[in-house]
C-alpha cells in the first residue's frame, strides 16, 4: 500500500538527541522526518482506528507487526524527489548573475565528482580512491533531485543535473512555550522553552509500505513532536529502474538513512582490509571509497515503555559508497544486492532505515 501524506499545519520533527525542560531551553527541528517517524504514526493510527489496546504493542497479537516500509520520498511541484547524492556538487567559482538566477529559480546546476588514485600512504588500510574535482566546488544543502535525474544519475547517463534547494518549501515558525504544574495550574519556572515548528507548502511525504491490514485507505492521522494531525489518502509511487552492472565496480545510493555500527562503516566491511560478504548474498566486495556526509541521530520515545529510545548515529540519505567486487556475480546475486538495505540492525531495517538504489560505476 502507498499513501501520501499532507500536512494542515505546522509539524515538529526532531533527530534522536532527547529534550528535557528545564536543561535545554532550544529545540531544533528537522524536515522531512526520519522514516520512523513515519514508521511510529502508522503503528499508531492503527491502532486508534481498530480500537486495538496500544498493550498489545510488540506483544503477538499487535496488529503492526509485520510492518515494513518499502519506498520513502518526497512529492513536490508534481514530481517525485530524493536526497542528492552527496558526490554530485555545486560550483561555487560562477558569476554573481548565474548565483542570482539559481536561487530565483531554485534551480541548481550540480555534477558528479571523478574517481581519482589515492596517492597518501598509510601503515592502515585506507580507500583506494578519492572523489574529486579539477574545479572549486560544494556541496549544495538539503539539495534534492528529482526522480528522472536519479534514474539518470544510476545508470551513469549523466555527469551533469538539475537539483533544487528543499528548504525553499519548508518556512520555520518557532513556538514559544513554558510547562504548567497541573496541582496549581500555574506555570513552572525554568521551563520557558522554544520549539522550531516547520510548515511544508506544496510539499507530501510518499511512503511505500506492506503488512498493515487494519489501516483505512484513507483518513488521517497524528504526526511529529505535538501529535499535530495530517491528512492522508492512497496514492502511487514510482518503480525506480537500477541498472544492470557490465563491469565490477558498482556504487550504492541511500535514499533514507543508514544506520551503521561502525559509524560510517557498514559492520560487514572489515576495517583493516575494507573487504567483506555483501549481506545476504554471496558477493565478495572491496569498498573503494565513500560520500559519506554529517551524521546524525536517531532516537526516538517508546510509547509503551514511556522512556526514550536508545540513540544510535546514522549516516545521512544521499551518502554514496563505492564498491569493487572480487568475484565474478551471478545474475541472481545482482537482485538480492538491490534488495538489501543498509542497516545493521535487525529491528530497524522494517522502519525504513537503510534503503538503497544500486548504481553504476564509469
Amino acid at each position: 500500500m502507498t499513501i501520501e501524506i499532507a500536512p494542515f499545519d505546522t509539524l515538529f520533527f526532531r533527530d534522536g538527541r532527547p529534550f528535557s525542560l528545564g536543561e535545554e531551553t532550544w529545540a531544533d527541528g528537522i524536515f522531512p522526518p526520519l522514516p520512523s517517524s513515519i514508521y511510529g504514526a502508522l503503528r499508531t493510527a492503527v491502532f486508534a482506528q481498530s480500537g486495538e489496546a496500544i498493550t498489545k504493542a510488540n506483544t503477538t497479537d499487535d496488529p503492526t507487526q509485520n510492518l515494513n516500509i518499502l519506498h520513502y520520498c518526497l512529492f513536490c511541484e508534481g514530481k517525485f524527489c530524493y536526497p542528492i547524492p552527496i558526490d554530485l556538487v555545486h560550483l561555487i567559482e560562477i558569476s554573481e548573475r548565474d548565483k542570482m538566477e539559481e536561487e530565483r529559480k531554485n534551480r541548481f546546476k550540480v555534477f558528479l565528482l571523478s574517481l581519482m588514485k589515492n596517492e597518501f600512504v598509510s601503515s592502515k588500510a585506507y580507500l583506494p580512491y578519492l572523489l574529486s574535482s579539477e574545479k572549486f566546488v560544494e556541496s549544495l544543502e538539503q539539495g534534492y533531485i528529482s526522480q528522472t535525474s536519479l534514474e539518470q544519475y544510476l545508470h551513469g547517463l549523466e555527469n551533469e543535473f538539475d537539483a533544487f534547494k528543499i528548504d525553499r518549501y519548508i518556512t520555520s515558525e518557532p513556538k514559544i512555550g513554558i510547562a504548567r504544574d497541573d496541582r496549581l495550574h500555574t506555570t513552572q519556572e525554568g521551563r520557558l522553552y522554544r520549539v522550531d515548528m516547520k510548515r511544508a507548502t506544496n510539499l507530501t511525504l510518499v511512503v511505500e509500505f506492506e503488512g498493515l491490514e487494519k489501516l483505512n485507505p484513507t483518513g488521517f492521522m497524528k504526526l511529529g513532536g505535538e501529535g499535530k494531525v495530517v491528512h492522508y489518502r492512497e496514492g502511487s509511487v514510482p518503480k525506480i529502474q537500477q541498472p544492470e552492472i557490465k563491469n565490477k565496480r558498482f556504487k550504492i545510493y541511500l535514499a533514507t538513512p543508514g544506520l551503521l555500527k561502525n559509524g560510517w562503516l557498514p559492520a560487514w566491511i572489515d576495517p583493516d582490509t575494507l573487504e567483506g560478504i555483501y549481506p545476504d548474498t554471496q558477493v565478495r566486495v572491496k569498498l573503494i571509497t565513500a560520500a559519506v556526509g554529517k551524521h546524525l541521530y536517531v532516537g526516538g520515545f517508546d510509547m509503551k515503555e514511556k522512556k526514550p529510545k536508545a540513540m544510535r548515529r546514522a549516516v545521512p540519505a544521499g551518502s554514496v559508497y563505492y564498491f569493487e567486487v572480487m568475484d565474478d556475480v551471478a545474475e541472481d546475486q545482482w537482485k538480492l544486492i538491490k534488495a538489501v538495505r543498509f542497516c545493521d540492525y535487525d529491528d530497524l531495517r522494517k522502519e525504513g532505515f537503510g534503503l538503497t538504489f544500486l548504481g553504476v560505476v564509469e
